[in-house]
């Protein structure tokens, strides 16, 4: 054939069908890419959709189980009136189509000229490839307190009470659920609206990677095993296969899943949607302020049909955004670990879509023990396992206040949040840890305590003010909140003895209303070098915790001095490998061993490492003490998955326990280190890249746990 003719025939066809493109509607990008290379015939899935939003707000003050009902007919109707031409179309073409009433779509495999000839029409809005997306995997971890996440939520708080989810379901949308496992299976909801197998028609729940299972297991797991693993253990569950067994899932997939949760027999006639909750452990990756709004409709169509939709935040970090987690109508959860502070892979805001908070409340997702498919358990991490605390608390407090509209259950979860970074919201815990004794508490109208302090994390009623010099002083603050609904009486603040002080006490006496606080402000001045510690009591009103204390603790030692590095210089290119590092340090003013640990990495904050790998002090002497090799640390967990969904492998951060063996002056230039203070180290670290940027400091720790650390360096390596 002659391929000049072809490539004159396809230019024909292109120049015929830019009248109609120009008056056309969007063609998403993506699907333009994939047209320019389709020889003529070949297909393409595609999703259509429609122009017109429907308007449910009629459907408000009704009963959940007869909103969602008349949320079917309503969307139903309005895609059948919106698409009727289109229909007739493809009827005419003989032309297969999935209807996706639930943002008034139509998925449908077609050819550039099916593509041009439906984008002419003049109620379609837009046209994008059917992408695919992969399942976010379970990140292995190592074991950890079996409940401590549990716990960590104040679930038993609600299950002391009777509380435990019953009444509820939940739909999980995921790889599908181990429907035999112990821990879950007496709470499968069964039925024609229990399971939705979207590729195979199956008809009994099951699970290939094991993902959808753990993600079940901690919204409403029961304690087979041996320990409580889910926060809602009374609540039942309904799942999507929306995963493949290799872990891919289509967009319209995704789609007839969120429209099987509102009508699970295909038929608006009848009234058999049973889920409360909709659990999303997965999202699609995008570029920082990208924002793609095709679930938007799903999600805001089901939120108005009385049904709540929670998803996680995303391992990425603060790098890229995560859709459909960044939509406003979307409940997004980040991670945190066992000491409440937010893990490095949690995704982090602001909203591409909408500037706003993001994300909306944090919960554990580092290190969580749960169900595993064959009747087993693991210990995983990720978004994916803190999103599945939420609704599990939603479940729970649903439980509770059955008619309790979403945006109502979504605001309590965030008053009642415990705030983790400054106060108030912010893009990286959002509200705070999400509390459901808390939450139940501003529900019921009863007063909460909630206590706040300047030293983060900023919940965990402890205030560390550190290393402070001998006849120096450390000042730091505490609020006390009312996060429930009654009035908070706050009795005497319990006495503390120095170096502690209370330098200013404006709670004492006072009655908080719903939302008010007071403060508090404390000192620690000690006169010895030595360890301290004390107790601030609250005596309050709040009927589950009658008097909250607060840890004081403090050391007196004079931190030791920073290290200095000295070679490479900083911004030094076309550096020799292996690189010796060079540094001096300065002696403790205590007199206190000074142990020190290098770090170099290929990231400027050094986010792919965990300075908890380095050991304490005294770990840290015993390795000094030996040959002083390089020790390897592997990327962390939550890392590992941030890299993994970005599909960009990273080299890991080398954490480099030093021997302080001394040796070794600068060969730096003249003009670039710094002048010399203290005595001068050096270490060797092979294995390095060729023409890499690295960055390096030093960590200094004293015998008393004072720590400081060097300016950071950077260098490049000689390609």
């Amino acid at each position: 054939m002659d391929k000049s003719k072809v490539f004159l025939g396809l230019c024909a066809v292109v120049a015929l069908l830019l009248p109609a493109l120009a008056r056309a509607a969007e063609i998403a990008p993506q699907l333009q890419a994939a047209m320019a290379t389709m020889a003529p015939g070949e297909t393409a899935p595609v999703i259509v959709t429609f122009s017109g939003d429907t308007d449910l707000r009629s459907l408000r003050g009704q009963a959940r189980p007869q909103r969602r009902h008349n949320a079917v007919k309503a969307l139903r109707d309005a895609a059948h009136q919106a698409q009727g031409s289109v229909r007739a179309l493809l009827h005419a073409r003989g032309k297969p189509f999935q209807p996706l009433w639930i943002v008034n779509g139509l998925a449908l495999d077609a050819t550039p000229e099916l593509i041009a000839a439906l984008a002419a029409e003049p109620q379609v809005e837009r046209i994008v490839y059917d992408a695919e997306l992969r399942l976010p995997e379970a990140i292995p971890s190592q074991m950890a307190e079996a409940e401590w996440n549990i716990n960590a939520v104040h679930a038993p708080e609600l299950w002391a009470l009777g509380i435990t989810g019953a009444g509820v379901t939940v739909a999980v949308l995921d790889s599908g659920v181990d429907g035999s496992h112990p821990d879950l299976a007496a709470q499968y909801h069964g039925g024609a609206a229990g399971w939705f197998d979207p590729y195979r028609s199956t008809t009994a729940p099951y699970d290939s990677s094991g993902h959808g299972t753990l993600v079940t297991g901690v919204i409403l797991g029961d304690s087979a095993g041996g320990s409580a693993i889910g926060v809602a253990p009374g609540a039942q569950w309904v799942a999507a296969k929306v995963f493949r067994d290799d872990g891919t899932a289509e967009n319209s997939q995704i789609l007839r899943a969120f429209q099987w949760v509102l009508d699970p027999d295909g038929d608006p006639a009848t009234n058999d949607a049973v889920a409360d909750v909709v659990n999303n452990s997965w999202g699609f990756e995008e570029a920082p302020g990208t924002c793609d709004s095709l679930f938007r409709p799903a999600i805001e169509n089901l939120k108005a049909a009385g049904i709540a939709v929670v998803f996680s935040a995303g391992n990425t970090g603060p790098e890229r955004g995560v859709s459909p987690a960044n939509y406003a109508a979307s409940f997004a959860v980040g991670a945190t670990n066992f000491f409440s502070l937010v893990s490095s892979f949690s995704g982090r805001g602001p909203s591409a879509c909408d500037g706003g908070i993001f994300p909306e409340v944090v919960a554990p997702g580092d290190h969580i023990r749960s169900s595993d498919v064959g009747g087993g358990y693991d210990f995983v991490s990720g978004t994916s396992f803190s999103a599945p605390h939420v609704s599990g608390v939603m479940a729970l407090l649903l439980s509770a206040s059955p008619d309790l509209p979403v945006t109502e259950l979504e605001s309590v979860l965030t008053l009642s949040a415990a705030d983790l970074g400054p106060l108030g919201a912010d893009n990286e815990s959002g509200y705070g840890m999400v509390n459901a004794q808390s939450a139940y508490n501003r529900l019921s109208g009863a007063p909460a305590i909630s206590v706040h302090d300047s030293a983060p994390p900023a919940e965990d009623l402890r205030i560390d003010f550190g290393h402070v010099t001998p006849g120096q002083t450390a000042s730091r603050t505490a609020t006390v909140r009312n996060a429930g609904e009654g009035g908070l009486s706050i009795g005497n603040l319990g006495a503390i003895q120095p170096p502690f002080a209370m330098v200013a006490d404006g709670c004492t006496g006072r009655t908080l209303a719903a939302g008010q606080s007071c403060t508090f402000s404390l000192r620690f001045a000690p006169v010895e070098l030595a360890s301290y510690a004390d107790v601030v009591t609250i005596v309050s009103s709040d009927p589950d915790q009658a008097v909250t204390s607060l840890q004081l603790n403090g050391v007196g030692n004079t931190p030791p001095p920073a290290p200095q590095p000295v070679f490479p210089a900083v911004g030094a290119t076309g550096v020799a490998v292996p690189v010796s590092l060079e540094w001096t340090q300065a002696p403790d003013a205590n007199g206190d061993a000074i142990v020190p640990a290098v770090l170099i990495s290929e990231r400027s904050d050094f986010s792919d490492s965990d300075p908890q790998q380095a050991g304490t002090a005294s770990e840290r002497s015993a390795l000094f003490a030996g040959a002083g090799g390089l020790l390897l640390f592997g990327l962390g967990a939550g890392v590992k998955r941030r890299h993994m969904l970005a599909g960009v492998f990273l080299l890991a951060v080398l954490a480099m326990l030093v021997a302080c063996d001394g040796g070794g002056g600068s060969d730096s230039p003249a003009d670039s280190p710094p002048e010399p203070i203290g005595e001068s180290f050096s270490k060797t670290v092979p294995g390095l890249a060729a023409g890499a940027t690295y960055y390096w400091k030093v960590v200094a720790t004293d015998s008393r746990g004072g720590i400081a650390e060097s300016p950071v360096f950077s260098f490049t390596t000689r390609p």
